[in-house]
């Protein structure tokens, strides 16, 4: 099972920019959680942190972020109903490695927006 972490356009200041300027905006995010992700991802062999990649969602005006190995999401919430995890592997990694990065790079949307507007066609 993998962890997604879907950016959608939802504000007004969009409306400012053309599809293909948002686009860039999304991919700058996505790319930037995808990377924040691969730091602060539990790693021992390095899988977990090498499956993780940003991606259009097909068909929508939206990226993704995905962590694409059978134990992401046990990962990235720290276990399920039956186990915790207790002690992740690396110091400075743990659950929540792909939320943490969204959320990050979400308080900072608006400085992605003000950089393209600012980029010019």
């Amino acid at each position: 099972m993998s962890v997604k972490l879907v950016i959608k356009d939802k504000s007004d200041i969009f409306k400012q920019l053309t599809a293909k300027r948002i686009d860039r905006v999304l991919f700058s995010m996505a790319n930037d959680i995808q990377n924040l992700a691969k730091i602060k991802a539990p790693h021992l062999q390095g899988h977990l942190q090498s499956s993780i990649i940003a991606m259009r969602k097909p068909g929508k005006k939206a990226w993704m972020v995905e962590a694409n190995m059978e134990y992401a999401k046990f990962q990235e919430f720290g276990g399920d109903k039956k186990r915790t995890v207790k002690n992740y592997t690396t110091p400075g990694t743990g659950k929540l490695y792909l939320t943490n990065s969204g959320k990050q790079v979400a308080k900072n949307a608006l400085l992605y927006i003000k950089k393209e507007l600012n980029a010019g066609f």
